[in-house]
């Protein structure tokens, strides 16, 4: 599990043995984290959900909360996979990426 933080790989193996979601995220999480995880995770579903905005806010929502389920993190990623979808939807996705 290289590469993730330590709450989510807390998370992750209360899962695997069976804990409900939810409480496995609240458990290792009380009151949610306000970490960027769900923001970095924002762009595939952006990609995954560009024709389809009336889903996007719950995609978004559901992959935060595995990790980050405070609402300002859960609001966060959707922010960021809306903004990334309109960029997509305006074309301006691929020229922004050749800019980093």
């Amino acid at each position: 599990m290289a590469g993730i933080r330590l709450g989510t790989r807390r998370v992750l193996c209360l899962i695997f043995d069976g804990v409900d979601l939810n409480q496995a995220a609240v458990s290792v999480f009380p009151g949610g984290s306000f970490g960027n995880g769900s923001v970095m995770r924002a762009a595939p579903i952006a990609l995954a959900y560009v024709r389809c905005s009336d889903i996007l806010k719950q995609a978004a929502y559901a992959q935060s909360e595995v990790t980050h389920f405070h609402p300002l993190a859960c609001e966060g990623a959707y922010l960021q996979a809306h903004a990334i979808r309109q960029l997509i939807k305006k074309g301006r996705g691929p020229e922004l990426l050749y800019r980093i």
